[in-house]
């Protein structure tokens, strides 16, 4: 992004430089064929059109510098509110271990009071009843955690389309709204509740839980596949360039039988990267949050070999750049055309 602003003031800059040439043909033919123009009138019409030039180049400058700096701002914006919500999951999760690892021992000290009906016992299991209520609110605070953080990513994607994000945000909205909906009941809870309706509300929200774990599974796998096929993309236009550079050696009469073998080699590995990521793609379209159990397992597969084909591709790059230096007098460049290994 920054390098395209950088390239749009640069061509602004060339137009500015013959602006001053424009306007003095427009002098020019105002002045019709009157041979006594006024020396001291042209020079100051000349110093007009070198301040309004300088004007307009800052006025551009300024545009440019505020153009960069608001997509530096939102960049960091983004940044800033992932680990804010970063920061809080952490801390619900913290609670939540904590209140799990209490309720057990709550469970391991009720479990000896089961057909005593002492006053000690008549205590735990008041006391088990407030412990499974805490418990499972901040098991629906983690919960709830997940679907938003989730969200967040989602809504700062760049690689998924707007009707993507809407469709996940969509499904991650309904999600947040059946486990607050067993939050509420949870809530409910009391001294006077009874231990069906504990076990009711812990059905609901383990229910809740199990429909967005499997949710998160997919709409993550989602996001994960998506920065994937953006790398591939990216792969592919580095391998235009590629080629193009070979035709220009070959052009030159230049011998690329060793760097055609090499490309060709480079080439099978990102098109068996993006294959896997277009099986990926499908297997995920078609796929419900239920069905994550069998498919995350192949999406995993096929991400894990993608990903091995890219990291050959890259190896095979160095070999690229060299086989192109050595053909090309140790240049990397040819008829004005560049590729480098930092450009994957």
């Amino acid at each position: 992004m920054l390098k395209k602003y950088g390239a749009i003031f640069v061509l602004a800059l060339l137009l500015l430089s013959i602006m001053p040439m424009a306007f003095a043909d427009d002098a020019q033919e105002g002045t019709g064929t009157t041979e006594t123009q006024n020396d001291t009138q042209a020079t100051a019409d000349a110093g007009n059109i070198t301040n309004t030039t300088e004007h307009v180049k800052g006025q551009l400058r300024e545009k440019v510098h505020e153009q960069i700096q608001t997509y530096k701002a939102k960049v960091n914006e983004t940044r800033e509110k992932i680990q804010v919500i970063r920061k809080n999951y952490q801390e619900v999760r913290q609670a939540y271990i904590t209140e799990r690892d209490k309720f057990k021992e709550l469970k391991k000290e009720y479990a000896s009071c089961k057909n005593d009906s002492t006053d000690a016992c008549k205590g735990k299991r008041q006391d088990i009843i407030t412990g499974s209520k805490t418990y499972l609110l901040n098991a629906a605070d983690l919960v709830l955690k997940e679907l938003e953080n989730l969200k967040e990513k989602t809504t700062a994607s760049t690689e998924l389309t707007e009707e993507q994000k809407s469709s996940i945000i969509a499904d991650l909205d309904a999600k947040i709204q059946e486990v607050t909906d067993a939050r509420v009941t949870i809530e409910n809870l009391n001294d006077n509740s009874t231990r069906q309706e504990v076990n009711d509300a812990a059905k609901q929200i383990r229910q809740a839980w199990q429909e967005t774990k499997d949710a998160l599974k997919l709409h993550t796998s989602k996001l994960v596949v998506a920065k994937l096929g953006n790398i591939i993309a990216k792969t592919e236009t580095l391998e235009t360039k590629l080629y193009n550079i070979r035709d220009k050696l070959t052009e030159k009469g230049k011998d690329v039988s060793k760097l055609n073998a090499v490309l060709d080699e480079f080439k099978a590995k990102v098109d068996d990267a993006k294959a896997k990521y277009e099986a990926m793609q499908e297997k995920l379209s078609n796929a419900k949050p239920s069905d994550m159990g069998t498919v995350s397992k192949d999406v995993h597969q096929l991400f894990t070999e993608a990903k091995q084909s890219l990291k050959d591709a890259r190896d095979l790059l160095r070999q690229v750049v060299n086989e192109i230096k050595k053909s090309n007098n140790g240049k990397l460049e040819v008829n004005n055309s560049t590729a480098t290994a930092d450009e994957q």
